[in-house]
């Protein structure tokens, strides 16, 4: 396998590491943005604090 799409499990990741070690891995969108959304949302609450 050349390429792998997974979410960002450290589980799959290590896996996918291990038993394919020349494939590439590309992390699903969803999961992604999921990622970015919860980062986004705790720089925001930190900074209406500051705010305040």
């Amino acid at each position: 396998m050349n390429e792998m799409s997974i979410d960002m499990s450290p589980a799959f990741i290590k896996g996918i590491e291990e038993s394919f070690p020349k494939a590439s891995i590309t992390f699903d969108k969803f999961h992604v943005m999921k990622w970015m959304n919860e980062a986004l949302d705790i720089t925001r609450r930190e900074e209406q604090v500051k705010k305040s």
